[in-house]
Parts: structure tokens; sequence; C-alpha cells
């Protein structure tokens, strides 16, 4: 899937930041710690940089894929078989 969201890493840090649930409670974990929160800001910043194909004023794209899993619970065996 092609995102091209982003025009440049720090639009990419700030929407994760503020829209990815995950991501959130990592900041809101570490929001005492201003040196983990600037690594975190960095690592993610060097992420979008590493993985976008920015040209000129056009927004950077990057290629993502995701995995779709469905399950079912296994019901339990009652017959005495199983004991």
């Amino acid at each position: 899937m092609t995102i091209s969201s982003f025009h440049h890493p720090e639009d990419f840090l700030h929407y994760f930041k503020s829209h990815y649930g995950p991501t959130i409670s990592v900041y809101k974990f570490l929001a005492g710690d201003e040196d983990k929160v600037k690594a975190l800001d960095k690592a993610l910043t060097e992420l979008a940089d590493t993985y976008s194909d920015a040209h000129g004023d056009a927004p950077s794209q990057m290629e993502w894929e995701y995995l779709l899993l469905t399950a079912k619970k296994a019901r339990a065996d009652t017959s005495t078989a199983a004991r």
C-alpha cells in the first residue's frame, strides 16, 4: 500500500504521536523522561526518513504492508474422552 500523507519525516512523527494508540501509550509512559521522549522522536523521524521516497515539494511516499489475521477461538471439548 502506498502512503503519501506526509510531506516531511516530522509529519510522520506528529501523526503517530497524536493518532496511533500504541505510540500514544509509549509517549504517555515516557512523559516524565525528556531524554527518552527526544530519543523516541528522533527514532521515529529517522524511520520515516529512511523509508520515504521524497521528490521536491510533493508528499513523500512510503510502501507499507500489513498483516490481517483472523482467528477463531477453539471450543472446549466437554466429552469424557478428552479428560
